[in-house]
């Protein structure tokens, strides 16, 4: 059964933050803090998770309601709330990018508080079965945001269950926490070879099993080993042991890290040279091409003209026109001898005319080569960014929606506009204007496939944070998964007896010049989402406006 965090509605200065973790949990973080990352500046960093709302609590000295700070983290008759230990975990994550740094302080959180450490020196004579189980049972003495459950508890494993309430926030380093102090609770009585994992049963981390495998020595064994390791000299050089240990292991988490992340940073290097690399192979490969193709098309236009000229010199004298007369009359009188003569005087005409007829329509698809190798070289100058120009995407948007709204209407398409003010982006408004067009006719084809005679595009301009976001969505014929990222692709079109399949593909490149991104979302026969992604005109450029 699922309980509701027992919280009021939120956290602020006016009245304290709920009781929902207690100090005990925090003393040791802060006493860990001061010994092991003294350049830290506590103060500093509980003024930053402060703002730009405090978190309060009632000073248990003088009742009144005030900030919270170093005083309280380290008292542990106070409590605090999730949202408080959300951001503060944030704060020393921050501070301190170690791997699973939750997990090395919890390991040794016992240490924080007198009644836990006397209760420590008893726990040989229980073991970790019983100790573990106790845990369970009390747990709710330092955290009121789940339940925990025993899932388990053999001799050599035992499986512990956290059920966050709702409205709780968990991440990694809270449940690494949680994880390093089983791991302590284990060790300390007498357990040996302890490992321990933790798992998510759902993405938000609300049901977490934590699953903790040791071995258990016998009793007296047990003892005897409390006994020895609790004699100071032995006691001072195990916890030394440990902590070069813990700090063994976290310079090898450490080099595994960076090795990580510089191999990530590589291969994000290598990806961002391939799409450059791809860029420039459009660029000039296909520019190249292009301007080879129109100057080349260009001048067999302007011979084809001229030649056009050459035919129709003189086509409107009015002795021509007798001539021909004269031929067509002459052709029923004249002689066997002369007939030959003026037949061949008739094809030249007629000829004549079939090759103005054949020029012009060479012209016409001269012409569309050409209009082809200009889309191409325009497609290749795409990524030229236009600096210093914006454009109001929801004035576009409503100049669109005039050109196409009522003649989509009469065909049953409907086009809604759902629009903010002041959604700005910087960019060429023409670009712009392109990208919205090219997706808004899209959709009207996706919509015209399907065969229906009635259809909705939806047109959505908003602004989300630093963020103009821009949807276009359709209930047209939708697109296939395995084209969802291909359609992205120069020279591909679902479309293949229309267009060259540049229009998305253009609509991208223009998009990236403008600093955004642009997503689709679509399932065959459930239409098709685009979304693009800008950062807002004045949060690229603070000065302006």
């Amino acid at each position: 059964m699922t309980r509701a965090a027992p919280t009021p509605e939120g956290d602020n200065a006016a009245k304290p933050m709920p009781l929902q973790v207690s100090a005990l949990n925090t003393v040791w973080i802060i006493r860990y803090l001061q010994e092991h990352h003294p350049e830290i500046d506590l103060p500093a960093m509980l003024a930053a998770v402060n703002k730009p709302i405090p978190f309060s609590v009632v000073n248990l000295r003088t009742q009144q309601c005030e900030p919270v700070a170093i005083e309280h983290l380290v008292d542990g008759r106070y409590w605090f709330s999730n949202r408080f230990m959300m951001a503060f975990y944030k704060a020393i994550k921050t501070r301190i990018p170690e791997p699973r740094l939750g997990y090395t302080i919890g390991r040794i959180a016992h240490q924080s508080h007198p009644v836990r450490r006397s209760a420590f020196f008893l726990a040989p004579l229980v073991g970790p079965r019983q100790l573990l189980k106790r845990i369970v049972k009390e747990s709710n003495k330092f955290n009121r945001t789940k339940d925990i459950l025993l899932l388990e508890n053999r001799k050599t494993r035992t499986v512990i269950r956290l059920v966050h309430y709702v409205g709780i926030m968990v991440d990694d380093f809270a449940m690494d926490w949680h994880a390093g102090v089983f791991h302590a609770y284990a060790a300390l009585t007498g357990a040996r070879d302890v490992e321990i994992r933790w798992e998510g049963r759902d993405p938000d981390l609300k049901t977490v099993d934590f699953e903790i495998r040791y071995r258990n020595p016998w009793l007296p064994q047990r003892l005897l080993r409390a006994f020895v390791f609790n004699l100071p000299a032995v006691k001072e050089a195990l916890q030394k042991a440990e902590e070069i240990q813990e700090e063994h292991r976290r310079t090898i988490l450490n080099q595994e890290n960076i090795i990580k992340a510089r191999t990530e940073r590589i291969e994000a290097m290598q990806q961002q040279l391939l799409a450059q690399e791809r860029m420039m192979t459009e660029t000039y490969i296909a520019g190249g091409m292009a301007h080879e193709i129109r100057n080349t098309l260009g001048a067999a236009q302007l011979r084809l003209r001229q030649a056009a000229v050459a035919v129709d010199q003189n086509a409107g004298d009015p002795s021509l026109a007798r001539l021909l007369a004269f031929i067509t009359r002459a052709d029923a009188t004249a002689p066997d001898d002369q007939r030959a003569a003026v037949q061949a005087i008739r094809v030249l005409h007629e000829n004549r005319q079939r090759i103005h007829g054949a020029l012009a329509q060479i012209d016409r698809a001269v012409q569309r080569g050409l209009a082809i190798a200009n889309r191409v070289m325009d497609y290749a100058t795409l990524s030229v960014e236009d600096g210093g120009r914006s454009a109001d995407v929801s004035h576009i948007a409503t100049d669109l929606a005039g050109i196409y709204g009522e003649e989509w209407a009469r065909q049953g398409i409907a086009l809604d506009l759902a629009l903010s003010d002041g959604a700005e982006v910087r960019g060429a408004p023409e670009r712009i204007h392109s990208v919205l067009q090219n997706l808004l006719l899209n959709a009207r084809d996706a919509i015209v496939e399907t065969g229906r005679d009635r259809g909705r595009i939806r047109l959505r301009v908003e602004r989300a944070g630093p963020e103009t976001v821009i949807e276009v969505a359709d209930d047209g014929v939708g697109i296939d998964a395995d084209l969802l990222e291909r359609i992205f692709e120069p020279f591909f079109s679902t479309k293949p007896h229309r267009g060259m399949g540049l229009g998305l593909s253009a609509c991208r490149k223009i998009v990236a010049g403008c600093g955004g991104r642009m997503e689709v979302q679509s399932d065959a026969g459930g239409g098709a989402t685009f979304r693009l992604l800008f950062p807002s005109a004045a949060v690229r450029d603070p000065q302006s406006g």
